[in-house]
């Protein structure tokens, strides 16, 4: 059997979402964000359907372009390698010394100093996987892996270890499992569930500054029933986002005014270059993401963000919805054709499961920042700005 990490991630969110609209219908309702909204049946129905329809058709773009190519992928040598290090460990010490980028906390590297932002351009994250998924050298890639974890975990994000599994089934595809692979895996997947409030606890401890004497002291309380029950609920709840399309869904009228009003955004100034070019002109960022969490959740100021999808989007714009179709195939389709042709269909599947766990779930703009640096290195290699001493590997170069 091949595991194909688009399929799985397809079959992961909808199993997710229909079993929290399951829960949702026989609670009269969901907890979101740590609070309960009674919610319709018609609406989680409805929301989940038209999750289905936007999960499906990603798919089908994904399938449509990854056939049209060879299974190939873009070769990077040990210079890109070395440079990737470099940065991810300057990032994490740059991180650790100035106390910002932790998840939920308020502070960013937003501005300030000459190595804020050059850290704004790098996007050390979004480098490590485009450059990471294409390095020649297995130990180079598996060192930055490392980093990648260790810089994630200290900032109070636990995803980056979900991440890494999508990262290397695309770097090592075809990934074949067989029976004796297939048990080592639920072992892995067993002692990953056995761990997990314990995993949970790191991350929020993480977050508000908790000491590691203070972490391994109370984390024999992390596995209990109640915990293990929190901690299921909890991991559902990172795949799902049925619960807030419906949200949206039945406060429609009041969301699509406060957008024609200014409350927050459109979905197209979402991004790395448009965030740039709006604070270059004075201009509010604020986004339908955080609109959410101040509107529904009451926080005056929130610092983190929650999930709209991309079908919720359709209940703020209403008629305007065609518009995000055209600006979907612009970010989407026509990227996908070129990544396909230009880097072979490593980076492709890279860049489709990102518009599974980003797009899907509403965070247009961090998808949108790895689709516009993918293109970016993409046209790197291509010129003679790339170093040929360090080239495309000849053999599996793609000719665009």
């Amino acid at each position: 059997m091949t595991i194909n990490p688009v399929l799985a991630l397809f079959y992961l969110y909808l199993i997710a979402n229909f079993i929290a609209m399951q829960q949702g219908l026989a609670n009269g309702g969901m907890v979101l964000e740590g609070r309960f909204f009674q919610l319709e049946p018609s609406s989680l129905i409805y929301s989940f359907l038209l999750q289905f329809l936007v999960l499906f058709l990603f798919f089908l773009a994904y399938r449509a372009f990854n056939s049209k190519f060879q299974y190939k992928k873009m070769a990077l040598g040990a210079n890109w390698g070395w440079f990737l290090i470099l940065v991810q460990v300057a990032f994490l010490v740059f991180n650790l010394i100035m106390g910002i980028n932790i998840a939920g906390d308020g502070a960013r590297i937003e501005g300030g100093s000459l190595i804020n932002y050059i850290f704004i351009l790098l996007q050390p994250d979004i480098l490590f996987l485009l450059v990471g998924i294409s390095l020649l050298s297995n130990r180079l890639f598996l060192i930055n892996v490392l980093i990648f974890l260790i810089s994630m975990a200290l900032r109070g994000w636990m995803g980056g270890f979900f991440i890494i599994i999508f990262m290397l089934l695309t770097r090592y595809y075809p990934v074949r499992i067989s029976l004796r692979n297939a048990f080592i895996l639920l072992c892995v997947v067993l002692s990953f569930l056995f761990i997990l409030p314990a995993i949970i606890e790191a991350k929020w401890a993480m977050r508000s500054g908790v000491t590691l004497a203070e972490y391994f002291s109370s984390v024999s309380d992390s596995f209990s029933i109640e915990k293990y029950s929190l901690a299921s609920a909890y991991l559902l709840n990172r795949f799902q986002h049925v619960g807030h399309v419906a949200l949206l869904l039945e406060n429609a009228d009041s969301v699509a005014t406060a957008f024609h009003n200014g409350a927050f955004v459109g979905y197209w100034m979402d991004g790395l270059p448009q965030y740039t070019v709006a604070k270059a002109f004075g201009l509010e960022t604020f986004k339908l993401n955080s609109y959410m969490v101040k509107y529904f959740f009451g926080i005056t100021d929130p610092t983190w963000n929650t999930n709209p999808g991309i079908a919720g989007w359709l209940f703020v714009l209403k008629e305007q919805f065609v518009f995000m179709i055209l600006y979907l195939f612009f970010i989407m389709v026509i990227p996908f054709y070129f990544i396909g042709r230009c880097a072979g269909n490593a980076l492709l599947m890279l860049v489709a499961c990102f518009s599974i766990t980003y797009l899907f779930h509403g965070w247009v703009g961090a998808y949108f920042n790895i689709v516009f640096y993918a293109l970016s290195l993409i046209i790197i290699c291509k010129t003679k700005i790339y170093s040929k001493r360090s080239p495309l590997s000849s053999a599996n170069k793609v000719a665009c």
